[in-house]
C-alpha cells in the first residue's frame, strides 16, 4: 500500500498540471481518456490507473459544462439601443420625445428626478392634464424584442409600445398595434379598445423600494398574450410611449433572439 501511495504523489508532482489542463481544455472524452492512459501504465499501478480515470471523466464532464454554460449566456440576450434622459434639465421635447397632438391635450412638466431616487439619471412627469409623448426607435432598436427601465407610475400612469405584428406564416400584410401597459401586483388578462388596435396588459416589475419598481417586457410572449390566438406574432418596435404621472429611468432595448 505504501507503494502504490508513492506512486499517487510522484505521478501527481510530474503530471498534475499538465493532465488537469489537458482534462479541462481538452475535446472528446475519449481523447483525454486515452493520454491519462497512456501516462498512467508507465507511471502507476492499477489503483492509481483505476483514479486517473475516474479524476479524468469528471473533469472532462466539468469543462464541458462550463463551456455550455459560457455559450448560452453569451447567446441569451445582448443590450443594443436606449433612450436615455443624461440632457436633463434640457427639454426632452429636444432630444427625440414628441408631443403627441390630441384634442385638449396640455403640455405636461418635463423634469429631472427629485434627490434621493433609486435610479438616475431619470424624467419626471408631472401633468396638467390630458397628454401624451413619444419617442420613436432607431433602426438598430427596432429589431430588439425586450424592453428593461425602473418607474414609479401612479394610478393614471401607463407606458406604451408600438409594435409592428405579422403572421407566423408570413402570409398576412403586417399589422401595427398599440400595448398599453400599467403597473399591477399581478398579471391580468390582456383586454381590447373597440377597434382592436390597441391593447391593455399588466407588468409587475420588482421592487427597488421607494415605490419604484424594475421592469422587463418582453415583447414577443406579450404580443402572443394579447393575440397569439389570431395568429400572429411579434415582428418589430417602433415607438414607445408615455401617459399620466411617474417617474422614468433610461430605457433599455435588448435582444434575446
Amino acid at each position: 500500500m505504501h507503494g502504490v501511495i508513492t506512486g499517487i504523489r510522484r505521478w501527481f508532482v510530474d503530471h498534475s498540471l499538465w493532465e488537469v489542463l489537458c482534462w479541462v481544455l481538452g475535446g472528446t472524452v475519449s481523447s483525454t481518456l486515452t493520454a491519462i492512459w497512456l501516462t498512467a501504465r508507465t507511471h502507476l499501478d492499477w489503483v492509481t490507473v483505476g483514479l486517473a480515470f475516474a479524476g479524468g471523466f469528471v473533469a472532462t464532464l466539468i469543462g464541458r459544462r462550463v463551456d455550455r454554460r459560457r455559450s448560452n449566456s453569451s447567446a441569451v440576450e445582448h443590450f443594443v439601443w436606449r433612450i436615455g434622459f443624461d440632457y436633463l434639465p434640457d427639454s426632452p421635447l429636444t432630444h427625440g420625445w414628441e408631443f403627441v397632438k390630441e384634442d385638449g391635450a396640455i403640455s405636461p412638466q418635463l423634469l429631472p428626478l427629485l434627490p434621493g431616487a433609486p435610479v438616475s439619471p431619470g424624467l419626471q412627469i408631472v401633468p396638467a392634464g390630458w397628454y401624451g409623448i413619444e419617442h420613436s426607435v432607431s433602426l438598430d432598436g427596432k429589431t430588439c424584442d425586450t424592453l428593461s427601465f425602473a418607474a414609479k407610475f401612479s394610478d393614471l400612469g401607463r407606458f406604451y409600445v408600438f409594435v409592428e405584428v405579422t403572421s407566423m406564416d408570413g402570409s398576412t400584410v403586417v399589422q401595427r398595434k398599440w400595448l398599453r401597459f400599467r403597473a399591477s401586483n399581478f398579471a391580468e388578462t390582456p383586454t381590447s379598445d373597440r377597434t382592436g388596435n390597441e391593447w391593455g396588459l399588466s407588468m409587475t416589475g420588482r421592487s427597488l423600494g421607494q415605490d419604484w419598481r424594475a421592469y422587463d417586457i418582453a415583447l414577443r410572449e406579450n404580443v402572443r398574450d394579447a393575440i397569439g390566438n389570431q395568429g400572429l406574432i411579434y415582428r418589430q418596435v417602433l415607438k414607445v410611449r408615455l401617459r399620466g404621472a411617474l417617474s422614468i429611468s433610461a430605457i433599455r432595448f435588448r435582444k434575446t433572439k
